[in-house]
């Protein structure tokens, strides 16, 4: 008798989510008086759009665009940690779909592949998907779905215009054919030096510039030539990168004018508190912060927290501030960072790579113990 076994075969699928309104979203929640009017939320320090709002976007505003003295238009400076809760918001539902997340300047990647299985097909997967955002946030989402992130994330440029949400899906083996009518200035490795340069070869189209050799773009590009040669073709291969993989977690706020220590204390303890809940949830733990200080006057300050172990409880880190001499001048901003994340268990720790190499290390100095006796080989740390 012949058995045959099935084994299911899927391939590589991205999803790049683009939210180019939610920060201004998020402005208009706080004060529905500027849902009326147009705004932009510029550079900290620079006449820059960060992010325009939707009546502004109508209007011609773009990111990035430089802002003239004579321009009459409202600005308002970023609340960094208020986006961060809401960029958290997003990264948890999307999370529900993938635990593959990234999460980039413009947007955020999430690697589906395989969960056709699970949803019937991507088009039910990113109608679901977009039930999930809508739940919780009224802004505009815009999903490009392609075989890589560079597919993913233009197929989700050319939705924004229409101003709604919708998603685009690029078929596996289509990339090419898709990519050939558009212009060059999509692709993201292109600067103003490069456009130069295809703007004198008279190049516009993407189809055009796929059709130069590889040995013609490195002369001309160097390094550059690689990346343009392969994404003419609609070829990329940069992983989306997990969510645990990434080793820093910052957590800030906004607070009344103060000066006074203990004012100060209450502030950082809540933050630490709101901090090491977020690490129990990703099941990680550190042993160096750092607690960053904006005064009135603009300035900034940093004081760093170590200890001589691992911890992700608020009480460890507490004990040892050191706040040191204070200027006389109010605190208005407060910032905690958590640097070196390790996983809080043994277990998650094998999937780590440099947790890895150290668990390797430890057990070739047990068996160099072993076999030629303890006093062979000793070492201070390997933390």
């Amino acid at each position: 008798m012949t058995y045959a076994i099935y084994t299911p075969i899927f391939y590589i699928m991205i999803i790049f989510l683009q939210t180019p309104f939610l920060y201004s979203f998020l402005e208009e929640s706080r004060d529905p008086l500027l849902s009326c009017t147009s705004f932009l939320i510029t550079l900290d320090r620079k006449p820059i759009v960060m992010y325009p709002s939707l009546n502004a976007y109508k209007k011609g505003w773009r990111r990035g665009q430089s802002i003239r003295p004579e321009s009459s238009i409202a600005r308002i400076i970023p609340d960094r940690a208020f986006y961060r809760s809401a960029e958290e918001s997003i990264i948890s539902v999307l999370s529900t779909f993938s635990p593959a997340v990234e999460v980039s300047k413009n947007g955020f990647y999430l690697d589906v592949s395989g969960q056709e299985l699970r949803f019937g097909s991507i088009q039910k997967l990113a109608g679901e998907l977009f039930d999930a955002l809508q739940a919780s946030f009224k802004t505009p989402f815009f999903l490009g779905i392609g075989s890589n992130k560079l597919v993913a994330f233009i197929a989700s440029g050319l939705l924004i215009p229409v101003l709604k949400s919708s998603f685009l899906y690029i078929p596996r083996y289509s990339e090419k054919y898709f990519m050939a009518s558009l212009p060059v200035s999509l692709l993201p490795c292109i600067d103003r030096e490069i456009s130069g340069i295809l703007s004198l070869l008279d190049i516009k189209h993407i189809r055009e510039l796929a059709l130069l050799p590889f040995s013609f773009l490195h002369q001309l590009f160097n390094d550059s030539g690689l990346k343009l040669y392969r994404y003419a073709r609609g070829i990329s291969d940069e992983p989306v990168s997990h969510p645990l993989s990434r080793n820093i977690l910052f957590n800030g706020k906004n607070i009344p004018p103060a000066n006074d220590i203990i004012t100060i204390k209450t502030h950082i303890y809540s933050l630490l508190e709101t901090a090491c809940y977020r690490l129990k949830n990703m099941q990680r733990k550190s042993r160096h912060a750092a607690i960053y200080i904006v005064f009135e006057d603009h300035r900034h300050s940093k004081r760093h927290i170590r200890l001589k172990f691992y911890s992700c409880l608020e009480t460890d880190f507490f004990h040892h501030i050191n706040l040191g001499p204070m200027r006389r001048t109010n605190i208005i901003y407060l910032g905690l960072k958590f640097y070196s994340l390790i996983p809080s268990s043994t277990q998650q720790t094998l999937f780590a790579p440099p947790a890895e190499k150290k668990e390797k290390l430890l057990d070739v100095i047990f068996n160099i113990r072993e076999k030629h006796g303890r006093d062979k080989l000793s070492f201070k740390s390997i933390n």
